[in-house]
């Protein structure tokens, strides 16, 4: 995966936390393997006005597990 289509995918995602993450913006964070390849991705939300929000960078790491190991994570931030 480029790293253009990695950003835009972090952008495209992060759309899914719309209206869950207030009062912070909505954000989105992909990883990708040394050598390019989709790793995971996570969205910075809440479940509910109570609930606390783990981060998108958070949320791929925990999914990526030790393949994040020598990765990169890219990581957008939209208000």
């Amino acid at each position: 995966m480029e790293l253009i289509d990695a950003m835009r995918r972090a952008n495209q995602i992060s759309i899914s936390g719309l209206g869950l993450t207030f009062p912070n913006p909505i954000v989105g964070a992909v990883i990708l393997s040394a050598n390019g390849e989709f790793i995971s991705e996570g969205f910075h939300a809440r479940e509910n006005e109570n609930s606390v929000a783990e981060h998108a960078e958070v949320v791929a790491l925990k999914a990526a597990g030790d393949r994040a190991r020598g990765a990169t994570l890219l990581v957008t931030l939209m208000k």
